[in-house]
Order: structure tokens, then C-alpha cells, then sequence
């Protein structure tokens, strides 16, 4: 859906649908604060639902000073935030509405980092991630880079957006209309790999269950029997060596050494005896 706007043909709501729906688009615009401006700070955050309709478009008071508005790109002014509500009601708010939603936005992680709200990543649809929508990058080397979405908005949807400042309501359908165009194949790719890494999960449950059962690792030897044979003797010895000493022999019948009986009495004294009861 587009309509002509300054000679540019921009991306419209597809019909007059207000309702939350399972899949929505997001798009955040932001400013700078800190010394060097460096640091980005959420000043706009738009939500569509499926079929473009805008469901939430608030600008938002930054926490710190801004510094710079970026106003050539973002498009922000500082009357736009003056009696802006704080960045703690917006954020709320928005994360409200995303739960339980199907995000699709371009470089999403950059709009979640802005609102600081943490998405499970299988419920994101990334326009700058997905690898039909990315191209081979310019020094080669294999390596695939993410695409401008100005440019697939007009490549695949022939919709002009970016010319001077961003607007987040046409950012955000252009990333919407870009998933519902490649969705089909989107979602089965997808799926695909869900079930690969669900295959890999049942075999590393098996070969678990299988170390559990038959030993500490799939693969491993038996000890030998020679080994075992050799710890069968090393058992037999400690135990020869717990066994009480035997009674030393009894003296020539000719002549009794003298303290004979002392010796009787402390060769009988029960230590063998204690220790192999103790053991």
C-alpha cells in the first residue's frame, strides 16, 4: 500500500484497522546525549499493527540533556519534546504492547537497546537480518552485509521513504510490508531450522541416556580384563593386610626365655583384633 506524497510514492496503511494484531512493526527515532553526542537516547517510538495502522506514536523525554537532536535524519525538534512523557511511562507502555507480539522492525536490536526492553528472540522479524534481504559485502571475502532499508523498500515494494528526515510510521510499514511480502518463505525457513535443532536436541538426549545407562562416555573400552584381574589383586591384598598377625611361635620346651610371660601378654593385647573390627 503507498500513496504519493511530494512526488515519492509512500508507504500507507493497507486498510482502517485500529486493532491490536499478533504481528506488529516497530521503528524508534533517536537523539543524542552525553559530551560527544555519541550516546543515543529514545525522543519517538511508533508501533503499527498488521495492517499499518499506527498503535502507539509518542515522543519521549529523554533522560539526560540532549545534545544534539539529529534533526536531519530523526527528524526531532526540541518543541517536539517539550511535555513529553518520561522515557519510564513511554517504555512501559510500549512494552505492554509488544508482549506476546510478533516485532518485525530493521535492525530491531537498536530500537530494543533505545527502549531498553528485552524480547525473546524467536518473536522478532529482523528486515536486516534476514539473509535474502541482506547482500554479498563490497571487499567479498564471503562475508553478507545488511542492506539500507530505503533500499529494499524501494526495490521490492517500489515505496520511496528516508528522503530528508526518517518518519518512523513509513519506516515501520516498509519493514512490515517487506516481512508480509517474503513471509511465507520467512516462516518456513524458520521452520526448518527449528526442527533441525530440535533433531540435534533428541540425539544429544540420547547419547546422554545412553552415557547414564552403559557408561561415562559413548565409545569407550571396557577396561580389560587384565586390568580388572590387577584390581581384584590390589583388593585381595588390602584385605590380607587388615586379617589380625598370626601368634608368634612357641618358645624351645628346653628353657623358657625369662619375661616370657610379658611377652605372652603383649603379644595378645587385642590390637590386630581392634583394627581388623574397626575396618
Amino acid at each position: 500500500a503507498g500513496a504519493v506524497k511530494d512526488d515519492t510514492f509512500s508507504p500507507t496503511a493497507k486498510r482502517e484497522n485500529r486493532q491490536e494484531t499478533r504481528i506488529v512493526a516497530l521503528d524508534c527515532e533517536m537523539v543524542g546525549v552525553g559530551e560527544s553526542s555519541s550516546k543515543s537516547a529514545l525522543a519517538r517510538v511508533v508501533v503499527v499493527n498488521y495492517y499499518g495502522n499506527v498503535l502507539i506514536d509518542s515522543y519521549c523525554l529523554p533522560r539526560e540533556r540532549v545534545t544534539d537532536y539529529r534533526t536531519r535524519v530523526s527528524g526531532i525538534r526540541a518543541s517536539n519534546l517539550k511535555g513529553a512523557p518520561p522515557f519510564e511511562l513511554v517504555q512501559k507502555r510500549v512494552a505492554d504492547l509488544l508482549r506476546d507480539k510478533l516485532v518485525v522492525g530493521h535492525a530491531l536490536k537498536n530500537d530494543f537497546k533505545a527502549l531498553q526492553i528485552k524480547h525473546p528472540k524467536q518473536e522478532m522479524r529482523d528486515t536486516a537480518s534476514y539473509a535474502p534481504l541482506r547482500a554479498d559485502a563490497p571487499d567479498g571475502g564471503g562475508r553478507i552485509k545488511s542492506r539500507a532499508l530505503k533500499e529494499l523498500a524501494a526495490e521490492h515494494l517500489g515505496l520511496e521513504i528516508q528522503h530528508g528526515e526518517h518518519s518512523p510510521v513509513e519506516d515501520a510499514r516498509a519493514a512490515l510490508y517487506l516481512y508480509q511480502k517474503h513471509r511465507r518463505e520467512w516462516e518456513r525457513s524458520l521452520q526448518q531450522v527449528s526442527k533441525k535443532s530440535s533433531a540435534n536436541k533428541k540425539e544429544t538426549k540420547k547419547d546422554t541416556l545412553f552415557k547414564e545407562v552403559f557408561g561415562e562416555s559413548v565409545g569407550v573400552e571396557e577396561k580389560s580384563r587384565k586390568e580388572k584381574e590387577e584390581e581384584k589383586q590390589k583388593r585381595r591384598s588390602r584385605r590380607g593386610d587388615r586379617r589380625p598377625p598370626s601368634p608368634p611361635p612357641p618358645p624351645p620346651s628346653s628353657q623358657e626365655p625369662k619375661g616370657g610371660d610379658e611377652k605372652k601378654e603383649s603379644s595378645d593385647d587385642g590390637y590386630g583384633l581392634d583394627l581388623f573390627v574397626n575396618e
